[in-house]
């Protein structure tokens, strides 16, 4: 098995090579699964990392296309009709 490169530490950061990296604040610019699914900022929040851009739950939501437009609906926003697949 490889040695990870990169470390995740909650509450305290990144390690990479024993070292703590100093992030100051991360932009993620990530695309489709595992990437603006809400994972990534999930990661960063536990290691204490500020980040920009939507949270968790704004990243995730916006990834179910299907569940995004049954909550805009549900608060009387105008949806367009869809077939829940």
């Amino acid at each position: 098995m490889r040695e990870a490169l990169v470390s995740a530490l909650p509450g305290t950061g990144l390690i990479c090579k024993g070292r703590q990296l100093g992030i100051d604040v991360v932009f993620p610019v990530l695309h489709g699964t595992n990437g603006e699914d809400g994972t990534v900022q999930g990661l960063l929040e536990i290691c204490n990392l500020p980040y920009v851009g939507a949270g968790i739950l704004g990243s995730s939501l916006s990834m179910d296309k299907a569940a995004a437009k049954e909550i805009w609906a549900a608060r009387g926003l105008p949806v367009v009709p869809f077939i829940q697949g």
